[in-house]
């Protein structure tokens, strides 16, 4: 009989201890924002930088935007867009050493018109995805293999290329898988997502607000927001945690109901693009003092390290930095006179406080 009851006592104290463990893991205690209409919307770069790093980028080849950058200890890379006679030319991958200068074109073979850059910085590996498939590369712009790959490929993080497919529903709702595939082992898992959201359009149909998730670094799990609803999950096991939920100021348009380009997290803060009457805001918050700060975009963060006016922000590949850019006919002399420049754009590396 004795044994029989230290058994008992045994699982009863062996269930509390799984029920705490799965509390631990899925439960979460979920942020509660209501971002409020700030007619005074700026604050300064420097209440957020740690570090300013500009990166005049040489112009031995010439281009019309850049759109997107990655950084390494030696390196960045470009993904370029250029126009000539009104016609706009395939995306092209450029690399630069961390003092701007033109090192070499990645992939000239790839014609694509679209392209979007990942790099591993511990296997020294650049991917070059072009909407078919992922193009490896070592940093000497080498090409070492290509991966099949037809979903849409949005982030990379441990190893893993973050995919997002979305479909709508009849009902209203919106399909979504999250596929997270290793490039090492070549397994792929998935976790499937509903959303629902009614709104009727005029004719009485569905509207949806089409946009894709974004997908960002949060205590080193993967974090994502939808275009359907105001809330940040963290993607955990088979699951998704809501780990914020935001209310943005009463919209006077219906599609400004929600968030709008990048939710997600730099560092130690939130951040929380959001349209209020066509006007696009960013709401950041020091997840670690609770001090927030409002800006409109892409005006609204005034730079104040190097006086080049204001600026956006666009989450760069390694942990706690962001970028943006800007051009030398858009700079006054004060500003130009503090850097110096070898060609039309210049890349400012920021790193968070």
């Amino acid at each position: 009989m004795k044994g029989n009851n230290d058994f008992r006592i045994m699982n009863k104290y062996l269930f509390y201890l799984l029920l705490l463990l799965s509390s631990s893991v899925y439960g979460q205690q979920i942020k509660n924002i209501r971002i409020k209409d700030n007619k005074n919307k700026s604050f300064a770069l420097s209440e957020i930088a740690g570090s300013v790093i500009p990166v005049s980028i040489a112009d031995d080849i010439q281009f019309d935007r850049i759109d997107n950058v990655l950084c390494t200890d030696k390196y960045l890379f470009l993904v370029v867009h250029s126009v000539v006679q009104d016609e706009r030319l395939p995306d092209r991958v450029l690399q630069y050493s961390r003092a701007g200068e033109f090192i070499r074109e990645i992939g000239k073979q790839d014609t694509k018109m679209f392209k979007k850059i990942f790099c591993d910085t511990v296997d020294n590996e650049l991917f070059v995805y072009n909407g078919k498939e992922i193009r490896h590369y070592d940093f000497s712009g080498d090409p070492k293999q290509i991966t099949e790959h037809g979903d849409n490929v949005v982030f990379y993080h441990d190893n893993c290329f973050w995919t997002v497919s979305w479909r709508p529903q009849n009902d209203g709702s919106m399909d979504y898988g999250i596929s997270a595939y290793n490039r090492l082992t070549a397994e792929k898992q998935t976790v499937p997502f509903n959303l629902k959201d009614k709104k009727s359009s005029a004719n009485g149909g569905i509207s949806y607000v089409m946009r894709s998730p974004c997908l960002s670094v949060h205590d080193n799990t993967i974090a994502v927001s939808f275009g359907l609803d105001n809330t940040i999950y963290v993607v955990r096991g088979q699951r998704l945690i809501p780990i914020v939920k935001y209310e943005i100021p009463k919209p006077k348009i219906p599609a400004d109901k929600y968030a709008y380009t990048f939710q997600g997290f730099i560092g130690k803060y939130l951040c929380i693009c959001y349209t209020v009457n066509m006007q696009v805001n960013l709401y950041m918050e020091d997840l670690q003092s609770g001090k927030t700060y409002i800006a409109a975009q892409p005006g609204g963060i005034a730079d104040d390290v190097f006086d080049t006016g204001f600026c956006g922000i666009s989450p760069l590949n390694i942990e706690n930095h962001f970028w943006f850019v800007k051009k030398k006919n858009d700079m006054d002399e004060t500003a130009k006179n503090k850097i110096p420049l070898k060609g039309d754009f210049i890349v400012f590396i920021v790193k968070v406080k």
